[in-house]
């Protein structure tokens, strides 16, 4: 049997793991028209979720569009990446499919190219100077809510790392065009997933924003003990191994349950596996240095791009592993020195991403950094 322990990438079927709460929660929000905001660290598995949603969304036959917003970075491009991607789903012939076309987005004026004489193509005319048009871009976001009106479906939309729209130029006229179009929309209900928490919450829980208070919030946390118990005890013993309960909550104690890294330490120990059926706990040493070893460079260009003050703070929290920074306690077991330093240090490292906040506590996103920063410091 091939190592079954996927990570760096979209999982699905077996290597899916049993998020049995979420999932339910994720289907039911947006099969009964409400929109949904998800946000987590990044490789928490939010879109391995969102996809596992839509495929069952599917199956209710619901139309379901994704789009991923990370490498777009203007407003022209995701005009055309939307409207490309909705385009081939409109399953008509070429001249009803142009008449719908034009009837959805009359200002685009869609026309009808050929390659080769037997490979029609529409062309829309995105040029900046149309797509800023009001009317157009209005009509470009109503594309799929008439789309489904028109086939008498319910469809959901899902864009994943939404927050890039605060980088993308003319990203806040975007933003404002999207909540002006959306808010009518009672055909289509929306997925707003984010891996940056100050940014989503910028967006969405600020009243000055279009988005605010948009959809339920719903902050994917790591997968629990339990479930990866259950989860590795299945996988191990397909390929005819026998993992302990010592094994398994060893590997989970280093990574707080991050799906990334559990994928990864478990991969590890199954390639250990297929050398020796018989391990200890003692193996995880190893299997640490190795995954170290293989993010060592990753951690270095972060601690390079760190001031003497982040540096202090964040080997604080590394130390702590859940931190009350602001805490009179804090600041003097680690001599941190004011608070207003204390608070600017935080305030950089959760726009990095290197830091998250639960509640008032703070802890490092990445919890094999977190290791490798308790190491240097010891």
């Amino acid at each position: 049997m091939d190592n079954p322990f996927y990570f760096g990438r979209t999982v699905s079927g077996n290597a899916f793991i049993n998020r049995v709460r979420e999932l339910k929660f994720a289907k039911d929000t947006l099969s009964r028209g409400q929109n949904l905001i998800l946000f987590s660290p990044r490789r928490y598995g939010k879109t391995s979720l969102i996809k596992k949603t839509l495929e069952q969304l599917g199956k209710q036959n619901i139309e379901v569009f994704y789009f991923d917003l990370y490498k777009i970075a203007t407003i022209d491009r995701f005009y055309s990446y939307y409207a490309n991607a909705v385009m081939p789903r409109i399953k008509s012939p070429v001249a009803k499919m142009l008449g719908q076309l034009k009837a959805f987005i009359p200002s685009l004026n869609p026309k009808i190219e050929f390659s080769d004489p037997d490979v029609p193509n529409v062309k829309l005319n995105l040029e900046l100077s149309n797509i800023t048009n009001p009317q157009t871009c209005h009509e470009l976001l109503s594309l799929i809510e008439n789309y489904a009106k028109k086939k008498k479906k319910k469809a959901c939309v899902v864009f994943d790392e939404f927050q890039e729209i605060v980088n993308m130029e003319e990203g806040d006229l975007l933003e404002k065009e999207m909540r002006s179009a959306f808010q009518h929309h009672t055909h289509v209900t929306y997925a707003f997933l984010g891996s940056k928490h100050h940014l989503m919450n910028e967006l969405f829980k600020d009243k000055n924003r279009p988005f605010y208070n948009f959809g339920s919030h719903f902050e994917l946390n790591p997968i629990e003990n339990q479930e990866w118990n259950l989860f590795f005890k299945k996988m191990f013993k397909k390929g005819g191994y026998k993992i302990t309960d010592e094994l398994s909550e060893s590997i989970v104690s280093y990574t707080r349950g991050h799906p990334h890294y559990t994928q990864m330490l478990a991969s590890e120990l199954w390639a250990l596996y297929e050398e020796d059926n018989q391990l200890s706990t003692d193996c995880i040493t190893q299997i640490l240095a190795s995954v170290l070893q293989k993010e060592q460079y990753a951690y270095e260009q972060i601690w390079d791009m760190l001031n003497a003050r982040q540096r202090v703070v964040l080997e604080a929290v590394a130390r702590e592993n859940v931190a009350e920074v602001y805490s009179k306690d804090f600041i003097q077991k680690y001599h941190l020195g004011t608070p207003a330093t204390i608070q600017r240090a935080v305030q950089k490292m959760i726009k990095m991403d290197i830091l998250t906040k639960k509640r008032d506590k703070f802890i490092i996103v990445d919890p094999i950094f977190s290791y490798w920063l308790v190491q240097g410091y010891e």
